[in-house]
């Protein structure tokens, strides 16, 4: 496991223990989260989109990928402070396909020739590894280990016992995020926020690749 698995993983023993001590709090576990002004590794993306690149995806893509929308995020964190919840909860989208469905309706919204593109898990999985190792890519051990195998959660139960319900499903959440893009495309990092979330991310080697596409 990575740092970024090790630190979270222990965030989560640590409220645990606090939990079971008597504290009032709870472990959220929301899937990649994505919405307006957040823009990290999807500026990335969403750049490609619009100038109608190819968007490769490791593997075929057709594997059910859930994300959550900020705010269905916030939404439920409000209302477990409402409510004085505990427990454990994971968060995402009720709606979601698979990952090259959601891509290829993004793509559709936005209206460029983009399609996307599956290229071989092993292969590209070993070179990410090499790219982020020497800091040639902006892409993390969380992107390129996770985004070619199934990842969703079952939102059921915080349904169910909060009365939550998130509004949007992945294919909304990836187009008003889009619009979101386009209309501050020409916003310089200081203006979007300090957070990694809010800047747009460096593309390394990715930009031969994106010339290339």
């Amino acid at each position: 496991m990575e740092e970024y698995g090790r630190s979270k993983l222990e965030a989560e023993r640590r409220v645990r223990h606090s939990m079971q001590q008597g504290l009032l709090c709870a472990i959220v576990r929301p899937r990649t989260i994505v919405g307006p002004g957040r823009l990290g590794i999807f500026k990335i993306l969403y750049e490609w989109i619009s100038e109608g690149r190819r968007i490769y995806v490791i593997g075929d893509g057709n594997h059910l990928f859930q994300f959550v929308h900020a705010h269905d995020l916030l939404e439920f964190i409000l209302l477990l402070a409402e409510q004085r919840k505990t427990g454990e909860y994971n968060i995402g989208a009720e709606r979601f396909g698979t990952l090259r469905q959601d891509l290829t309706e993004l793509i559709r919204h936005a209206g460029t020739s983009a399609r996307v593109v599956g290229t071989p898990v092993r292969p590209v999985v070993k070179t990410l590894r090499l790219m982020d190792r020497l800091r040639l890519s902006p892409l993390a051990p969380w992107h390129y280990l996770t985004y070619h195998v199934p990842f969703y959660f079952d939102v059921s139960r915080p349904m169910r016992e909060l009365g939550w319900k998130p509004r949007y499903s992945n294919v909304e959440t990836f187009t008003q995020s889009y619009e979101w893009y386009k209309a501050h495309a020409g916003e310089t990092d200081e203006k979007q926020g300090r957070s990694i979330h809010r800047r747009a991310v460096k593309q390394g080697i990715l930009w031969l690749l994106k010339h290339m596409s």
